[in-house]
């Protein structure tokens, strides 16, 4: 091609793939030549970045397909394009354009040199973290042909071969709300709130199996992302009810007999359609969907599952609500599953409710958590000290178990486990990226101290200006569940300990590099002088903080004064100019 055609087709094939990037929260770091590089979890870290990487991979090719059919007119030029997908670790920033240098992109790249035009080549990683969102088929040793992506799919499959234990008396919540609205044929509204991970959708999966065929079960997902997504929640609802459909005709034909069936199907339909979302009177939507719903739960009993509620638009937030206002003539029960985001954006969410129930899943005691990982395990043989590392560190997570117990079998023998399974690690930095910064200073100088941190030695570690609001960023942290006074023994205003040892990992891996290793000598420097450190603990941490910021040196956490204690013996010296 001549410069001026190179120039314009490298332009058009730019601006479209950055289009694309942008709407599912990517950046474009790299364009050079033939090869452009897309980045995700940057600007915003997300669960499902890796889901979002793969949506946007097959709605770009669809672009440039569309792209290469003008180019080929305009300018008789074929276009071709080849994609990767890969994850892992990558350096991104700088000044100017966005720089970006990893073992990720370099995946990426082979990945997409692999695969045949038009072809989009998903590494194991990255298929693994959106495995139940994603269509894909081997297509070689550790590397997978995406075929297609599923928009309102959870990334992780709901696991249901593992019994649900310790959750009878929540079990025991929702069906009393079932079997009240069902006995005054009222709506009610049970909100389940929790962590991720806690099997918040788990449980209401059981209770609607032990229901049965008693009662006509539709569930919808708030999206994170996206264009129109204010009702599409709803939308999933009426084409489950549909059958996969949402056209005026099939919603007209749910409410056969009613007279004013022609408006409701007019609104919904005028409200769920794509692009047609702003056109109607957010009433008017609200009026419909409540006629709709109460209509199909005349003759059988209904459950509405609205999944991730904390990701929900305010109009949506809004329209629940008002669902549960007004008395209602028929059995429906709404379940309102989200994690705590939700009370901090509505703290008086369901206030106006008159039948609201409120089920706050906690984690899981030691004995449910026990019989779990015994299940999970099946005929795998864990000694007792794994064990008990294992119920340690998922501190009572069902999904932290579940991950942990897998990479458990993955790495048997290996001294670094537990290593920090990827799905853990894009939920827990997700979540700790929502953090102000205050706060997420605060975290990454405690997970520099260790499990169990002193205010004083985090206070050191904090630039002066931020040493003032410690004590506000602390409580912020223990009130988001992260960190908790303790341990047992210290005082309680000095004291404080992570809530479990994967949320220090998480909060490590996120420190970079050149500032882990800055803080730890700092951290070195102030416990060799401080003169509460007795001398053989203060040998014990100085020769942990040194390894830790040796080049190369891997975010291994030691949980065991043994282990502490052979990091120390391996890699003890005296002075922070020695590492």
């Amino acid at each position: 091609m001549d410069p001026e055609t190179h120039e314009a087709v490298n332009e058009h094939s730019v601006s479209g793939l950055t289009a694309v990037l942008e709407r599912y929260g990517g950046k474009l770091a790299i364009s050079a030549g033939e090869r452009l590089v897309g980045v995700f979890g940057v600007a915003s870290v997300h669960e499902d970045d890796a889901l979002r990487a793969a949506r946007a991979s097959l709605e770009a090719r669809s672009a440039l397909a569309t792209e290469a059919g003008i180019l080929l007119r305009r300018h008789g030029v074929s276009l071709a394009c080849r994609f990767g997908l890969a994850t892992g670790e990558a350096l991104v920033g700088g000044p100017g354009p966005l720089g970006f240098a990893g073992d990720a992109g370099t995946q990426a790249v082979m990945l997409a040199e692999a695969a045949e035009p038009g072809q989009i080549l998903i590494g194991r990683q990255a298929h693994g973290l959106a495995a139940a969102a994603i269509e894909a088929e081997s297509a070689g040793p550790n590397r997978f042909l995406l075929r297609s992506a599923h928009a309102g799919a959870r990334p992780l499959a709901l696991r249901l071969d593992a019994p649900l234990v310790g959750r009878d008396e929540e079990m025991h919540q929702l069906e009393a709300a079932y079997a009240r609205a069902t006995r005054e044929r009222v709506t009610m509204l049970v909100t389940v709130i929790g962590e991720a991970g806690l099997g918040k959708t788990r449980l209401v999966h059981e209770v609607a199996g032990r229901l049965g065929r008693e009662v006509n079960v539709l569930t919808g997902r708030c999206l994170p992302y996206g264009e129109g997504i204010t009702f599409w929640p709803l939308r999933d609802v009426v084409r489950q009810a549909c059958a996969g459909h949402d056209s005026p005709d099939t919603i007209k034909a749910l409410l056969e007999g009613e007279a004013d069936a022609a408006d409701v199907a007019k609104r919904l339909s005028s409200a769920l359609g794509p692009g047609n979302q702003g056109r109607s009177d957010a009433a008017e939507i609200f009026w419909a969907a409540r006629r709709l719903l109460e209509t199909l739960a005349r003759s059988r009993p209904l459950l509405v599952v609205f999944e991730d509620l904390h990701w929900a638009e305010p109009t949506f937030l809004d329209l629940v609500e008002s669902l549960t206002v007004q008395p209602g003539r028929s059995p429906l029960v709404l379940v309102c599953i989200a994690r705590p985001e939700l009370l901090e954006q509505r703290p008086a969410w369901a206030a106006g409710a008159a039948r609201a129930v409120f089920i706050d899943l906690a984690p899981l005691a030691e004995g449910p958590a026990t019989a779990l990982l015994d299940a999970l395990a099946g005929d795998q043989r864990i000694s007792p000290s794994t064990r008990t590392r294992l119920l340690q560190t998922a501190a009572g997570n069902p999904l932290y178990l579940e991950q942990l117990a897998v990479s458990l079998s993955e790495q048997a023998g290996s001294e670094a486990w537990p290593v920090l399974p990827p799905t853990i690690e894009a939920l827990l930095a997700a979540r700790l990226q929502r953090l102000g910064p205050g706060p997420s200073s605060v975290l990454a100088r405690a997970a520099i101290v260790g499990k169990d941190f002193g205010v004083q030695a985090v206070r050191e570690l904090l630039p002066a200006e931020a040493r003032g609001p410690l004590s506000r960023n602390l409580q912020t942290l223990v009130a988001k569940g992260l960190v908790q006074h303790g341990p047992p023994g210290r005082s309680p205003a000095e004291q404080y300990s992570f809530h479990h040892i994967l949320i220090q990992q998480a909060a490590y891996r996120a420190i970079p590099k050149s500032l882990r290793a800055e803080l730890h000598h700092r951290l070195a420097d102030w416990l060799e002088y401080v003169a509460w450190t007795p001398a053989t603990q203060r040998a014990e941490i100085l020769g942990y903080s040194a390894r830790d910021c040796r080049p190369g040196s891997s975010p291994t956490v030691a949980t065991t004064p043994r282990q502490r204690n052979s990091h120390a013996r391996r890699w003890r010296w005296p002075r922070r100019r020695t590492c």
